[in-house]
């Protein structure tokens, strides 16, 4: 089970104290939002299709193909259909940003390589509907992170994440075998230290149901703000760098963790053809050890000034256009 809650992670949200490379200095990271901001983006499938027309080639292993996702057991299976919305908001309670993400996505599969028994392992059957030779699963998650703004040092005060999820990968056989998750997580911080709860509503997980981790004294991330922890870097700083890792919590899993940030390009173009067509940074973030990319298409944005700072010292703000985790991809909704 374990596996499949790592699954769970990188395909549900992953997300993401730097080091530079190469004599650089680490990039600098700051608060890049405002309160009151909100998007929304459609999730769909991420395929070689969507690249053509666009300012880069696809390279290997960023584009699920039968090279990537191989008939290998334990590997996820590339559903036929994607559709779905995920949402954020930020807001400001007592000084403190606070980062609440909702996510909802149906993934359409052919059952004809399925196991027999897969209903026996999903159990709630409000999260799957049969058409013919298919059958969609609808995946939930709804995350809150909190978290000290970055000129105060920016340590996380608390986090809870719920999610509902089904996974299908091959098995030993390499039939179509599925995984199903229902949990919540909640992490609070207090003395260097990470106090996280699981709940396993299926009692199948290889979880404490509470543990305690020392994440010691330096700037770590709650998983849950990844979306803006990858915000706050200075891309510019992250140019000369190239590369750099960051730490987080991650309360299902129960541990901490690094993601190595790379460094693409600032003109990567959805519309290459046209030379007005705006230019975006394109960002890959890696977990260590997992060799899973995700890739950030950020646009930057307005200038805006950091509480308590003077007009000398405005920063970018920076805008979450596109990004790609796995085989789904997320674009921002036009406002």
């Amino acid at each position: 089970m374990k596996k499949t809650l790592c699954v769970v992670m990188m395909l549900i949200i992953s997300v993401f104290a730097f080091a530079g490379c190469g004599g650089a200095a680490a990039p600098e990271k700051l608060d890049r939002w405002e309160a009151g901001e909100s998007e929304t983006y459609k999730i769909s499938l991420l395929t070689a299709d969507w690249f053509v027309g666009t300012s880069v080639e696809p390279a290997n292993g960023e584009v699920p193909t039968d090279k990537i996702y191989t008939k290998t057991a334990g590997v996820p299976i590339v559903p036929q259909a994607v559709d779905g919305e995920m949402k954020y908001t930020i807001s400001q309670n007592d000084g403190k940003w606070v980062l609440d993400v909702t996510m909802w996505v149906k993934q359409t599969y052919a059952t004809a390589n399925f196991v027999s028994n897969w209903k026996s392992v999903v159990t709630d059957s409000t999260v799957y509907e049969e058409n013919g030779n298919t059958v969609t699963f609808t995946s939930t998650m709804t995350s809150q992170a909190v978290f000290n703004q970055l000129h105060d040092g920016g340590k996380p005060v608390s986090s809870f994440k719920t999610v509902k999820s089904v996974v299908v990968f091959n098995d030993e056989d390499l039939k179509h075998a599925v995984a199903y998750n229902d949990y919540r997580t909640e992490t609070a911080y207090e003395d260097n230290k990470a106090i996280t709860k699981f709940d396993d509503k299926t009692n199948t997980a290889d979880k404490q149901t509470e543990k305690t981790v020392d994440v010691g004294s330096d700037l770590i991330f709650d998983n849950e703000a990844m979306l803006l922890a990858i915000r706050s870097i200075n891309l510019e700083q992250l140019r000369s760098a190239q590369q750099m890792t960051l730490d987080f919590f991650n309360g299902t899993e129960q541990a901490k963790q690094q993601i190595a940030v790379a460094y693409g390009t600032d003109s990567f173009k959805f519309n290459a053809n046209d030379e007005n067509a705006p230019a975006y940074y394109r960002i890959a973030a890696t977990p260590v050890g997992t060799g899973y990319a995700h890739y950030y298409y950020i646009e930057r944005h307005d200038i805006i000034m950091p509480p308590g700072s003077s007009f000398s010292n405005q920063i970018p703000a920076y805008k979450l256009e596109q990004m790609n985790q796995g085989y789904m991809n997320f674009a921002r909704v036009s406002q």
